[in-house]
């Protein structure tokens, strides 16, 4: 995050001395803000902190949807936000308001994967293709978490009304969307579906 905002500082300072390349370079800043709130964003849902990472994610949706060049971008991170904003509904125990966040989110995951996708035929450079590539593939990911965390909040509603059977049930669909995601996703997206398996297949048999 730290070295996103120097460059976006640096960019910055590129775009008041050469007036020529002013809109290229603020165009460069804004993307390098945008990074640098991102990484924000990762290290806030790292410590729990839900809100905060929500923000950031909005703010980097902001500044990319400012761009000329990675505007196509803008979606993909907003539908993140929302993801959090979900994951804090889930931690103060509001089931409903959580499942409606994560739909949300699935809506404007699989919008953003039809933007990423057209958007890459006709991408050049190598590494932005990288990056569009690693994003298409992310929001897979986040849409097969979402259904999962769905599944496990309608699991939390069912525990509360007494409906053990039904619980147990939604737990163990939980597990197994957790599975396919350690079947069909790189070392990266695995790492946090893994001890969500047993975590769930634990809930089940307890309900």
């Amino acid at each position: 995050s730290d070295s996103f905002g120097k460059a976006f500082a640096g960019y910055k300072v590129a775009a008041k001395k050469i007036e020529s390349f002013s809109e290229f370079y603020i165009d460069y800043s804004n993307y390098m803000k945008a990074w640098s709130s991102v990484e924000n964003a990762k290290l806030s849902h790292s410590n729990n902190d839900y809100p905060s990472a929500m923000r950031n994610y909005q703010k980097a949706s902001s500044l990319l949807g400012q761009s000329k060049t990675w505007n196509y971008l803008s979606l993909n991170f907003y539908a993140w936000s929302i993801l959090e904003q979900a994951e804090d509904f889930s931690r103060k125990e509001n089931s409903k308001k959580s499942i409606k966040s994560f739909e949300n989110a699935i809506r404007y995951l699989r919008e953003s994967k039809k933007n990423l996708e057209s958007e890459i035929e006709k991408i050049s450079r190598r590494d932005e293709k990288s990056l569009v590539d690693n994003l298409i593939e992310a929001s897979e990911a986040r849409e097969s978490f979402s259904l999962a965390r769905i599944a496990i909040e309608e699991a939390k509603i069912f525990d509360k009304k007494g409906k053990h059977i039904l619980s147990s049930d939604k737990y163990g669909e939980a597990a197994k969307l957790y599975q396919k995601i350690l079947a069909n996703y790189p070392e990266q997206i695995r790492w946090e579906a893994k001890p969500l398996v047993f975590l769930c297949q634990a809930w089940e048999k307890m309900k």
